[in-house]
């Protein structure tokens, strides 16, 4: 299938790359980040899976009423929110603290529902051996069917440990992702 990136429009809008009838596979609420697949686009006898664009992050404010809608170029496929993540708390060193790794320890700021990607089928927000840095999510925590993105605020570091699973059940200042500056 080939994948279009949605236009950048005003006030978060997300338009139509084509003409044709969008039927979104995303909800209100979700999480989008670049990359993020929004639905398909059906264009006479072609699908196209449309997706956000680079530099696009944000949580879905609006979507079109109807589940196909007949668009126009630039026509609003959607409408993103402002991103307002969870700051995590960078605890002291955690030396030994997951599974005998020196590092810092970023711990969740509240308990939930901790995952590692945005979707099942994304890459991980992080992992072991990458450099991190402040104002950089590092993953998701579900309270009643919200997503709070979790954002690192430490120094620049590269990632150690991930000692919290993907859909694991966390608590409030359990280590989520270890950093060695």
């Amino acid at each position: 299938m080939i994948e279009l990136d949605a236009l950048i429009g005003e006030g978060g809008a997300l338009g139509a790359p084509k003409l044709g009838v969008f039927r979104a596979s995303i909800a209100r609420g979700a999480l989008v980040r670049a990359g993020t697949v929004l639905g398909t686009l059906h264009v006479l006898n072609r699908v196209y899976r449309v997706r956000a664009p680079a530099g696009v992050a944000g949580v879905v404010e609006q979507l079109a009423t109807a589940r196909d809608v007949a668009l126009g170029y630039r026509d609003t496929l959607l409408t993103l929110g402002k991103l307002e993540g969870l700051t995590a708390e960078v605890a002291g060193p955690a030396a030994r603290a997951a599974g005998g790794v020196d590092g810092v320890a970023v711990v969740a700021p509240i308990a939930g529902i901790y995952y590692r990607r945005a979707s099942p089928a994304a890459p991980p927000y992080v992992e072991v051996g990458q450099a991190v840095v402040t104002g950089q999510t590092v993953g998701l925590i579900e309270v009643m069917k919200t997503f709070n993105p979790v954002v690192y605020s430490g120094a620049p570091g590269t990632v150690v440990a991930t000692p919290a699973g993907d859909r694991q059940e966390v608590s409030a200042g359990e280590a989520l992702v270890v950093v060695r500056a």
